[in-house]
Order: structure tokens, then C-alpha cells, then sequence
């Protein structure tokens, strides 16, 4: 009877462990769908401010390339949702577009490290889908950095 007791609690304590991990695991992700599109802007020109040494002209003009993005986006998802092969190319064109005008707006050497940063997340994009990456709640996750998802 003991052991049935127990064997109860220790089963409880640890699913109730189980549930608490996985309601944290999406909080950030749930944080980042209830910002505002500016709010979203303005976190990316503040983490590539960071990790690009951006001036405060170029913070402005990635806050607002990243802002045009964002909206650009958001219309895009909001249009006819069936069509996904259009959707993606559309997308794919926002995408380059963002990236040609970083780049007009970054230095030689920032372009260096801006190009680092986007083969850094892409390999943390594979690994996360291949289910090989650790997931961590690291900040400096350069996939959050560039806000290459930011929709």
C-alpha cells in the first residue's frame, strides 16, 4: 500500500514538472506575437545595433527597412493563404530585397559579419529542424538577433 503511494506522488510530481517545462518553452515565442510590428522593428535595430556596432543613422534606417519588412509581410500572409507556392515566392522576394538594402546600408566589415550572422542562424535553423540543436533560452541566438523570422 506504501509503495502504491508513493509511486502515485513521485508519478504526480514529476508530470506536474513536465507540464510546468513545457508552458515555459513557448513563452518567448508567444511575447514576440504580441508585439507591434514597430515594437518587432525596434527590437531587431536594437539587437543589430548590438552585434553589428550599427551608428545611430544606420539603427534608424534598419529600424525602418525592418519595419517596411515586417508590414510587407503581414500583407503578404494576410493575402489568399491558399496559394502557398506565390505566398513563399513573394516572401523569398521581401527577403532579398531587406537583405540588398542592408547591405546598402551597412559598411564593408559590417556586411562581413551581417553575412556570418545569417549563416550562423540558418545552421541553427537546419539543426533545430533536424531536431539535432539544443534548444536553450540563450539571448544571443542569432537567428532572434537578425529577426530573420520576423513573422
Amino acid at each position: 500500500m506504501k509503495k502504491n503511494i508513493i509511486f502515485t506522488f513521485l508519478f504526480a510530481a514529476f508530470l506536474g514538472l513536465g507540464f510546468g517545462q513545457a508552458q515555459n518553452k513557448n513563452k518567448g515565442a508567444q511575447m514576440d506575437q504580441k508585439l507591434t510590428p514597430e515594437q518587432k522593428a525596434q527590437k531587431a535595430a536594437d539587437r543589430l545595433e548590438k552585434k553589428l556596432t550599427l551608428t545611430p543613422d544606420q539603427k534608424t534606417k534598419v529600424y525602418d527597412l525592418t519595419l517596411s519588412k515586417i508590414n510587407k509581410t503581414r500583407e503578404t500572409r494576410g493575402k489568399d493563404s491558399k496559394d502557398k507556392k506565390s505566398q513563399g515566392e513573394a516572401f523569398k522576394t521581401i527577403r532579398r530585397e531587406y537583405n540588398a538594402d542592408m547591405n546598402e546600408i551597412l559598411t564593408p566589415e559590417q556586411e562581413v559579419k551581417w553575412e556570418q550572422l545569417k549563416t550562423e542562424a540558418k545552421a541553427r535553423r537546419v539543426e533545430k529542424k533536424n531536431g539535432t540543436g539544443q534548444k536553450d533560452n540563450n539571448t544571443d541566438d542569432p537567428e532572434k538577433d537578425l529577426d530573420l523570422e520576423l513573422e
